[in-house]
């Protein structure tokens, strides 16, 4: 990569503690805040105003999508903190419709009054089979796809430093961090960024510290 004139490092922290102008998350077309870099976006943002937890209340309950549907149901809504960027999340659902297909970008400056911007980057989603919630499996082939998609619309819009998560490496998403890892480092060498200064990928707590300091010793070499 001695071709671009950014820099890239591996950190095990979040992507959304990183002193960055846009975070990459990693989510599904149904935009949940649950867990992983989506869960510390959440926890990062506001709680809600009265007015806001109505909005709230009233988008969950008009939800007719029936993969959305099975999703509330399967997890209470108290499984949630409602915070402005799970509420912002609703928001973009309701304007599309419904659950994003993979392969969108959706970029949220309303999350939080945070200087920092998020793109929703969706490598998977869920689909009813027999009444069951199945998430879509994830090949390095098709997250490299989104990745290079979402490099370059960050790219066209003049971000500088982004920090992302390795991505889909939960329960049966299809990839290990290495494999994801793999796949950012070609999405980023295919989109030729040109405004690109700083490149943060983290681990959060993805596989244990020999499992990071071997990507970082070997993986990450090899890419320079």
């Amino acid at each position: 990569m001695s071709d671009y004139n950014f820099n890239i490092e591996l950190k095990q922290d979040f992507a959304i503690n990183q002193d960055v102008d846009l975070v990459f998350n990693s989510a599904s077309g149904l935009l949940f805040m649950r867990t992983g870099t989506a869960e510390a976006i959440r926890n990062n943002s506001k709680f809600l105003f009265s007015e806001e937890s109505q909005e709230y209340i009233n988008l969950l309950a008009g939800f007719r999508d029936p993969v959305m549907k099975a999703y509330v149901k399967k997890f209470s809504v108290d499984g949630w903190t409602p915070s402005q960027a799970q509420l912002s999340c609703f928001r973009k659902i309701d304007e599309n419709g419904g659950p994003y297909e993979v392969g969108s970008l959706i970029l949220d400056d309303q999350w939080s009054n945070n200087s920092k911007d998020i793109l929703h980057v969706v490598g998977m989603t869920y689909y009813l089979k027999n009444n069951e919630l199945k998430t879509t499996k994830v090949s390095e082939k098709s997250l490299i796809s989104v990745l290079k998609k979402a490099f370059k619309f960050a790219d066209a819009k003049g971000y500088k430093t982004i920090a992302t998560p390795v991505l889909c490496t939960r329960g049966d998403y299809g990839l290990d961090p290495e494999k994801s890892l793999n796949s950012i480092l070609k999405a980023v060498e295919l989109a030729k960024p040109v405004n690109l200064t700083e490149l943060y990928i983290c681990f959060e707590s993805e596989g244990p510290r020999a499992t990071f300091e071997k990507l970082e010793d070997e993986v990450l070499d090899q890419f320079f």
